[in-house]
């Protein structure tokens, strides 16, 4: 659906040869697909030093949805993205403008903001070069794309003001929409996210820079083994390309994530996530193998964990390998919180690993950890290698890990409850439950029904709210869900078919019946 006219404000600062004479000013957007617009700029022509200038970036239909690969000479500001002259990340806020400011960004804010880059530099030496790419920005449909200059806020302004500036930004004519079908659905946004139904899809995510900053879920259980050495395609690799957006796993298993590399930093199913707003959640990694040789920020499920939220995550089986900052589940936990997960994974490496975190700086409270972790290794713990911040109620195995200790070492004001026990009690419901873990069939420590157990035999798992074949009222698998199951009989073509897909190859058939069938009446108490 076409939206009206909307439009960004751009502010960019940048310093160049200083030059008495009227410079030309050149932008350009060139679409690079799948929505994603690059803007670049050239002041080389005739340069001249220049303070700042103001744009309006228009879309003659649809929204501008996202931004990224921001320059690293400049910085988004007030407070929002800012990076050193050494390329790396110094702060990271979302501006947003008031509601009634022009464009739309969702996700980025409300009903609008304005952007406002500076150059960040110490000495010519480390200036901006005349000519580069200041940033992307994803559209959300067919459009035309101008850019003016913004003559409220000083369109182009020069440190001397008796100079001026010829402007040339022929703008864009017909910027195509994000590609449909690499994904099984819905248009990333947090009322329709991106549905990924197999590997493929999956393994597309990384490609799409627009799309780091959207939302997605996971609808079906899917096998990674396909990818072997490097060929996944890692989510977020550094501060630049992030992800921004939130993964809902949908209480799915991804199997056999394999990446093997001989000096890989940020290493994970995500590599590098960053944002206030960023959220991985109701995911398990069932035999994960990775392999980071002597890469640093490794883990099954993310590899440096800046700024979001992991929550109810498991690594269950596999191993994980790297040089420092190594961990079942995260590499590195830096700003970010991580609560109710688990995991069973090996971990290998020289220093800071921990049967789930390497290293932790802020909050990580109800997880636990039973995987083996490397005896000999500089700071090494049965669930974190280095606390920096705040464990609770958290747990170790201490005969399967090989380690005596649930951290490798803390910092001067962390907070470390970690309890240490052997694995017949780390079978006990009990022992979680006296720590204020909310399981089902309690009440006293809450109603979310978090965590379930079957003693003696098991650890705790997490309650996934659907079982296969329960599609309706999440009450077991009865008679309803068959009833439900039926009405999608034959179908094709019709996404996931309101989950009655359950083999994800487009059709309910046969093969779906006899797995729906192997599942008649699980979890009916």
């Amino acid at each position: 659906m076409c939206r009206p006219l909307n439009y960004v404000w751009l502010i960019l600062a940048v310093t160049l040869i200083p030059s008495p004479s009227m410079a030309a000013v050149y932008l350009n957007c060139t679409d690079l697909g799948n929505g994603v617009i690059e803007l670049s700029y050239d002041f080389s022509e005739e340069p001249v030093r220049v303070r700042a200038f103001a744009l309006d970036i228009s879309v003659s239909s649809g929204i501008i949805t996202s931004i990224g690969n921001l320059n690293q000479h400049y910085w988004i500001y007030p407070g929002s993205i800012k990076i050193d002259p050494w390329g790396e990340l110094e702060d990271l806020g979302i501006p947003v403008a008031p509601s009634s400011g022009p464009g739309a960004l969702p996700g980025l804010g409300t009903s609008g903001m304005t952007i406002e880059m500076g150059s960040l530099y110490v000495g010519e030496p480390n200036a901006p070069p005349p000519t580069g790419i200041l940033l992307t920005f994803t559209i959300s449909a067919a459009c035309n794309i101008t850019i003016e200059g913004n003559a409220a806020r000083g369109g182009v302004v020069f440190e001397e003001p008796e100079h001026s500036a010829t402007l040339y930004a022929p703008g864009l004519q017909g910027a195509l929409p994000p590609e449909s079908g690499e994904y099984g659905g819905g248009n990333g946004t947090v009322a329709a996210p991106f549905l990924i139904f197999n590997a493929e899809q999956f393994n597309t995510i990384a490609l799409n820079p627009g799309d780091l900053y959207k939302h997605f879920k996971l609808m079906a259980d899917i096998d990674l083994g396909c990818y072997t050495g490097t060929q996944f395609n890692i989510i977020g690799t550094h501060f630049s390309d992030a992800f921004r957006g939130t993964f809902d796993g949908n209480g799915r298993k991804i199997y056999n994530f394999t990446y093997n590399s001989p000096d890989a930093n940020y290493v994970g199913l995500f590599g590098y996530v960053d944002g206030d707003n960023t959220e991985i959640k109701d995911l398990d990694l069932i035999d994960p193998n990775v392999n980071a040789g002597t890469g640093t920020k490794v883990g099954s499920l993310v590899g440096y964990l800046r700024r979001g939220t992991v929550s109810r995550c498991s690594a269950q089986g596999g191993s994980v390998a790297g040089g420092s900052s190594v961990g079942g589940l995260v590499g590195r936990n830096y700003t970010a919180s991580m609560g109710n997960c688990f995991a069973s994974t090996d971990v290998f490496g020289d220093a800071n690993l921990g049967g789930l975190v390497g290293r932790t700086y802020v909050e990580l409270s109800n997880c636990y950890s039973t995987g083996s972790v490397s005896q000999y290794a500089d700071l090494a713990g049965g669930l974190a290698g280095f606390n920096h911040g705040n464990i609770s109620a958290s747990f170790w195995d201490t005969q399967t890990s090989n380690q005596p200790d649930g951290v490798g070492g803390t910092g001067d004001a962390a907070v470390t409850d970690i309890t240490g026990k052997p694995t017949t009690e780390m079978k006990t419901k009990s022992t979680f439950t006296s720590a204020g873990w909310d399981f089902k069939g309690e009440s006293i420590n809450g109603t979310e029904d978090i965590w379930t157990i079957s003693e003696p035999n098991t650890y705790p798992v997490l309650v996934r709210g659907r079982i296969t074949g329960d599609f309706v009222g999440l009450d077991g698998v009865n008679m309803a869900d068959f009833a439900f199951f039926a009405g999608y009989w034959g179908h094709n073509g019709c996404g996931d078919c309101g989950g009655t897909d359950l083999t994800s190859d487009g059709n309910v058939d046969e093969n779906d019946l006899k797995k729906f069938a192997e599942n008649w009446l699980a979890g009916i108490q």
